[in-house]
């Protein structure tokens, strides 16, 4: 797969469930700007770079376009959540919607992976 490490693409949106659970339950904050758009990422760069051209034969790669996109939305969403929301059920919630998105593209680029 050209200029792109399907591994530390998963490792770096794994690490925002974490980012977000603490973030949820209160051990850290992040604001707006520690979310880069689905465009700036490097995985997003590759994506509009190289991947969609790249990977064009492959219906998955709309998928992952779509869900990454979902997942960098859901972030920001997380992040303007009040504290008493995250805090509450809705929190809690939230978080296992973003976590089961995570989850999907994760399976996606372990697809693509394995069908490049």
């Amino acid at each position: 797969m050209s200029n792109l490490d399907i591994s530390m693409a998963k490792i770096s949106h794994l690490d925002w469930k974490s980012k977000l659970i603490d973030f949820i339950y209160g051990f850290n904050e992040l604001t707006q700007s520690d979310v880069s758009s689905h465009f700036e990422c490097d995985f997003g760069k590759w994506l509009y770079s190289v991947g969609l051209k790249e990977f064009e034969h492959l219906p998955i790669i709309k998928n992952i376009e779509r869900e990454h996109k979902v997942l960098h939305d859901d972030i920001k969403r997380i992040i303007d959540l009040p504290k008493e929301e995250r805090e509450g059920e809705n929190g809690q919630k939230t978080i296992d919607d973003f976590k089961l998105k995570c989850d999907i593209l994760i399976a996606l680029l372990d697809e693509l992976k394995s069908e490049s």
